[in-house]
């Protein structure tokens, strides 16, 4: 499959920093389920070469899933909050990405990367309110994939695949140029130039 490839080359962030969750998903089902299905999207990078791995670890009752990011700036993370109620389960999500170059005058855009993970958690959800266990994780592993390769800068050339749960299994380095990548049309977001170098909003070179 090239869904990793169709996400990296749909997303754009600007860094905004960690207050609160940035949206939230009702899934119906138990919510220990639901975040024993989750974790499991931790292994999305597993079978990519050149690609360093996603970590996961809890804080509480919370999922969180700490994305390593180029030299020089800090590591990405991604929360999730589980809330049981009625047969159904609130996931409340929230990124903080930096804002890592990706091509001329564009970084990283965690407004985006914000939007790309709800979409893919509530198709997700839908699926899992119907089957279960058996609902696909793919969407989300490639969005979360995509964004551990954007976060890290990842030569997309030079990029192949190991084996594991990774979508690239099905998939090719050929799909990945540098117009997808770099072009503007997806996740990097215009860099401001002077506003991006003056503030990054910690978490950037330097932070």
């Amino acid at each position: 499959m090239k869904k990793t490839a169709i996400v990296l080359a749909s997303l754009a962030l600007t860094a905004c920093g960690e207050s609160g969750p940035d949206f939230d998903v009702g899934v119906r089902g138990d919510a220990a389920a639901i975040k024993q299905e989750l974790a499991q999207i931790a292994g999305s990078t597993s079978g990519i070469g050149g690609v360093a791995p996603i970590a996961l670890s809890s804080e509480g009752d919370s999922l969180v899933f700490t994305v390593p990011a180029k030299d020089g700036y800090d590591p990405g993370r991604i929360k999730m909050d589980f809330s049981q109620g009625e047969g159904i389960t609130k996931v409340a999500v929230t990124v903080d990405m930096p804002m890592v170059p990706m091509g001329d005058n564009m970084v990283l855009s965690e407004e985006k990367v914000e939007f790309e993970l709800r979409k893919a958690l509530k198709i997700w959800g839908s699926k899992y309110g119907d089957f279960g266990m058996a609902a696909s994780r793919d969407t989300l592993e490639a969005n979360v994939a995509a964004v551990a390769i954007a976060a890290q800068g990842a030569d997309t050339g030079s990029l192949f695949y190991t084996g594991g749960t990774s979508d690239w299994a099905a998939g090719s380095t050929s799909d990945w140029d540098g117009a997808s990548y770099d072009d503007g049309t997806g996740w990097g977001a215009d860099s401001g130039a002077d506003d991006y170098y003056a503030d990054d909003g910690g978490w950037g070179a330097g932070s």
